[in-house]
């Protein structure tokens, strides 16, 4: 099995003969980039124009490192340096929400100031791939849905 670098890149059927990128910017977190290309194309093709693409951050489980619908494409400098903060929120008490960075350091906020942010979750590959789907197609994510801020 690979070993995870950062900087890897992978790409990532979506649909029959469309793909999608991912990079990896920290250990676990990936960024994934949902443009979509064919086959043929490469990541160094795209490289120069993906820091304009609609992306999300997330982390993943391990298992994209063996999934055979994620392809190794080589290991590239980071597209964009700065690292995502996510959010937590209790599900009893929708107003204890905190944001929390990779490092761990947390800051309690409103909900509001949650809005636009990722909750802190683990993917897996699957989930990644019908998120990239969804936004393919242009549908609403079930997965996206129940994990945004709640505000009351």
């Amino acid at each position: 099995m690979r070993k995870e670098k950062i900087g890897d890149v992978y790409k990532i059927e979506v649909v029959k003969n469309k793909f999608a990128f991912a990079q990896v910017i920290y250990k676990g977190l990936v960024r994934v980039f949902a443009e979509f290309y064919d086959s043929t194309t490469l990541f160094e093709d795209v490289i120069h124009n993906i820091s304009d693409v609609q992306s999300f951050s997330v982390f993943i489980h391990k298992e994209y490192l063996t999934n055979e619908n994620w392809v190794f494409q080589g290991i590239y400098e980071s597209i964009n340096k700065e690292l995502p903060v996510f959010f937590r929120q209790d599900f009893f008490d929708f107003e204890d929400c905190v944001i929390v960075d990779v490092h761990g350091n947390k800051k309690r906020v409103k909900p509001i100031d949650c809005i636009g942010l990722e909750r802190s979750a683990v993917w897996d590959t699957d989930h990644v791939v019908g998120r990239l789907k969804n936004i393919l197609l242009k549908n609403d994510d079930e997965n996206v849905m129940t994990m945004l801020v709640k505000l009351k």
